[in-house]
């Protein structure tokens, strides 16, 4: 119950985003790539707060 008092105080966009952010980490794995999308996705998720 106190992980979903916790999730129920995230907003949905911001819990979606982890989740395929942390998705997509597990799909694909090259380093690379998996560095420029995090990069890229991290300043979107800033730009957002």
């Amino acid at each position: 119950m106190c992980l979903l008092s916790v999730t129920n105080n995230l907003t949905h966009s911001n819990l979606f985003f982890f989740f395929s952010l942390s998705f997509f980490f597990l799909s694909f794995g090259e380093e690379h790539r998996r560095v420029k999308w995090a990069t890229s996705l991290f300043h979107v998720s800033l730009h957002q707060w």
